[in-house]
C-alpha cells in the first residue's frame, strides 16, 4: 500500500511539471479531446458567458502580487530533482544486466543545443529503483537546431531485473531489461 502511495504521488508530481495538471483540480477538468482548458474553466476567463471581463472576478494572479514563478503549474520544483532541473521530454529507452550491473539509456532530442540531460533515480524507496528523465536548460546562446542526447545511468543488483521504470514529460515508461549472455 505505500509503495502504491508513493507511486500516485510521484504520478502527480511528474504531471504537475508537465503542466497536465491545475493544482486545484478535482475530476470536472473542461477539457476537449485536445487536452486544452475551455474557456469557461480558464481563470481569465467571464465567470458565465454573459458576463464581460470587467465584471468577472480578477484573476487570481493578478489580484496577489507575491505569486512567484514557482506558484505557477509547471514550474513548481519535482521531488527528487535538483534545483534548476526539469523534468525532459520524451525519450526512447532501453536497459541491459551484465555483471551484477543494470545500465539504463535514455536516447531522445533537445530543442536547442545547449541541454544537459540526465538520469535521477527516484527518491522512491522500491525495488528495482525507478529513474527520472530530467534536463537543464542552457544559459546563454545556443545553437537553435534540434540536438540529439544519450545519457545513461547504473545500478548494482545481483537479482535478475526484468523491467526499469523511467518518468519524464510522456509520463511513466516501463522499459524492458535485456541479460546478458554468458
Amino acid at each position: 500500500m505505500r509503495s502504491v502511495l508513493t507511486f500516485v504521488l510521484l504520478g502527480v508530481a511528474v504531471a504537475t511539471v508537465a503542466g497536465c495538471g491545475s493544482g486545484g483540480n478535482t475530476g470536472n477538468d473542461d477539457t476537449g479531446s485536445s487536452g486544452n482548458l475551455s474557456a469557461a474553466s480558464r481563470a481569465d476567463a467571464p465567470a458565465s458567458p454573459t458576463a464581460s471581463p470587467s465584471t468577472s472576478p480578477p484573476n487570481a494572479a493578478k489580484a496577489s502580487p507575491t505569486t512567484t514563478k514557482s506558484d505557477r503549474p509547471g514550474t513548481q520544483p519535482v521531488l527528487g530533482l535538483p534545483a534548476g532541473w526539469e523534468v525532459a521530454p520524451r525519450a526512447d529507452y532501453t536497459a541491459r544486466q551484465a555483471a551484477g550491473q543494470v545500465t539504463i539509456t535514455a536516447k531522445g532530442e533537445n530543442p536547442t543545443g545547449g541541454y544537459e540531460v540526465k538520469l535521477v533515480q527516484s527518491p522512491l524507496r522500491i525495488w528495482p529503483p525507478q529513474w527520472i528523465l530530467a534536463h537543464r536548460k542552457p544559459a546563454g546562446p545556443v545553437t537553435q537546431a534540434i540536438t540529439p542526447f544519450e545519457t545513461s545511468a547504473s545500478f548494482k543488483s545481483d537479482k535478475k531485473v526484468a523491467t526499469v521504470v523511467v518518468n519524464d514529460a510522456s509520463g511513466r515508461r516501463i522499459a524492458n531489461v535485456a541479460q546478458a549472455q554468458n
